[in-house]
């Protein structure tokens, strides 16, 4: 989930920094290196609407072949 984020934000000067000194660590620079980024297949999302309030709605990711 970091390397999604860090992904998804590479703006962020914080995670930035986060990264930079978890890298001091050689088995965080070996797997951060690997690129691996896990994206879920299901799960569940909140939604907090103004009107109706909070909804908890289910997902599933397909591929299409």
């Amino acid at each position: 989930m970091l390397r999604l984020h860090a992904g998804c934000h590479p703006q962020d000067t914080r995670l930035a920094r986060i990264v930079n000194d978890l890298s001091a660590a050689p088995d965080f620079r070996r797997l951060w290196a690997e690129q691996d980024v896990y994206r879920p297949t299901y799960g569940a999302k909140v939604y907090r609407h103004p009107t109706v309030g909070e909804l908890t709605l289910g997902f599933a990711v397909y591929s299409a072949s």
